[in-house]
């Protein structure tokens, strides 16, 4: 890869000399080759230099730092050195134009930090300069599902694997790693892991299964996966046959699911093409660098209409009926009227729900705390008036017409005396 760098100008830059000034001039160079450094022109007499001048390194490891140093030209003797930055290439967005200040870190004796105004892109080899290609950047989602026919290696029992993967580019010693399954030769994971992969092209995914001891783990077999095979956007879902390591006798298959998609890094706001497959949302600055050691919580996929099925904020189709429910509050009913609302009887008036004139009274309990009136039957209907026997008179009083004049229940009635009997 090559990292474009236009060095712009500087502000804050200390004086070294007497006169109040300084004479500044900016080196460039990578940390494994920073005796082969570049270097812009000096500025003479100046605490705000600008150069703008164009450099390109050439990045063979992306974990390799850029070192970039302000010094102050001097005539007689060692050039004095105002200020020290580095960074790593895997900071950048491959493709991304990175526009920004920078702030150096001062030497001693030096007052304040210089600042110095920097344009970067990191591209491959033969791509564009100074152009967005934000596609550059691609992410690689692992699922390790499953595993069967992996090697014996305890004495006592089976075995006790798990795995461990990268990227070829991560430099790191510690590998992203799934759970250990205890005493078995075919264990189930269902572990997700995320990678970073600046090319494709070149990028290898590696893994190697371990047997968990109670000492030192033991080496049961390894993988070795170009990503050059993989297509970007396409998951592919199989079982992978791994190699067995020396002095074992079969590396056994894993199933696994390995996809590559635009990085969420470069878009932040495009969503994926494989959002079934990535079982969580990850931020771009929660992303570390080279591999996502952590198993990922898996989420259902979201529920689908079915063919029929309506949706909120539809109305039902000619002939069907209207679904249960509360009626919406505020919205225009459907079908024209509003039906009736329920609630409570207006007074004076037969409780609602009480059979109709003319229907044999249903059986039931008398009134809490009032005995029936002499000659009377149970009242089936607080609106009708009791029947009375044949022959016999109407009796005195009123009997109550609705319940907006029935007292309330548990209580003798007020203002009515008892009649004896006719």
């Amino acid at each position: 890869m090559q990292l474009h760098v236009k060095v712009i100008e500087a502000r804050n830059v200390p004086a070294a000399d007497l006169n109040g000034k300084s004479d500044p001039y900016v080196t460039l160079s990578t940390q494994r080759s920073k005796n082969k450094f570049q270097k812009t022109k000096t500025k003479k007499k100046t605490l705000t230099p600008r150069w703008d001048e164009e450099f390109t390194l050439n990045i063979e490891y992306v974990s390799d730092n850029v070192v970039i140093g302000l010094f102050d030209h001097d005539v007689i003797g060692s050039d004095d050195q105002l200020g020290l930055m580095h960074f790593h290439p895997h900071d950048l967005i491959p493709g991304v134009v990175d526009d920004r200040w920078w702030t150096m870190c001062r030497v001693s004796g030096v007052k304040k930090d210089p600042e110095l105004h920097l344009v970067t892109q990191l591209v491959y080899k033969g791509q564009p300069k100074w152009q967005n290609l934000n596609l550059l950047l691609i992410d690689c989602y692992v699922k390790i599902i499953e595993g069967k026919d992996l090697a014996k290696m305890d004495t006592v029992g089976k075995s006790d694997p798990y795995i461990k993967l990268t990227i070829s580019t991560d430099t790191t010693i510690n590998w992203p790693s799934t759970k250990v399954v205890k005493n078995s030769q075919s264990p189930s994971w269902n572990e997700s892991f995320l990678f970073w992969v600046t090319d494709p092209t070149r990028d290898k995914l590696m893994f190697k299964m371990w047997d968990k001891d109670m000492t030192s783990d033991d080496l049961m077999a390894t993988l070795e996966l170009p990503l050059a095979g993989f297509q970007v956007g396409v998951p592919q879902q199989k079982w992978f046959d791994f190699s067995p390591a020396k002095g074992v006798k079969k590396g056994g298959s894993i199933h696994m699911m390995i996809c590559l998609a635009p990085s969420t890094t470069a878009w932040p706001d495009k969503p994926s093409i494989i959002d079934n497959f990535k079982d969580n949302k990850l931020k771009p600055q929660n992303m570390p660098k080279g591999g996502w050691g952590e198993s990922l919580p898996r989420l259902p996929p979201p529920t689908l209409p079915q063919p029929g099925m309506m949706q909120p904020g539809m109305m039902p189709p000619p002939g069907m009926p209207p679904q249960m429910g509360y009626p919406p509050q505020g919205m225009p009913p459907q079908g024209g009227m509003m039906p009736p609302q329920m609630g409570y009887p207006p007074q004076g008036m037969p409780p609602q729900g009480m059979p109709p004139q003319g229907v044999p009274p249903q059986m039931g309990y008398p009134p809490q705390g009032m005995p029936p009136q002499p000659g009377m039957a149970h009242y089936q209907s607080m609106a009708q008036v009791p029947p009375q026997p044949y022959g016999q008179p109407m009796m005195q009083g009123a009997p109550y017409q609705s319940m907006a004049q029935m007292p309330p229940q548990g209580y003798p009635p007020q203002g009515y005396p008892q009649y004896p009997p006719q």
